[in-house]
């Protein structure tokens, strides 16, 4: 699965885990993240989320 690989790669650079924005549609889990992402809980979700705008993000590819 494609996120597993993106979330990877965040944690081999020690970066926050971009699969956070990727959401569960339906169900109980409704709006937090979806397979292929370690971040399960609302407060890790806003932790996250502000890890990620925290980091200059490279212009090029990284994957």
């Amino acid at each position: 699965m494609a996120l597993y690989y993106i979330q990877d790669r965040c944690h081999d650079r020690d970066w926050p885990t971009y699969t956070v924005f990727v959401v569960r549609k339906a169900g109980n889990r409704r709006g937090l993240p979806a397979r292929g992402c370690d971040v399960m809980t609302r407060d890790e979700v806003d932790a996250e989320i502000a890890r990620i705008r925290a980091i200059d993000w490279p212009l090029e590819p990284w994957w």
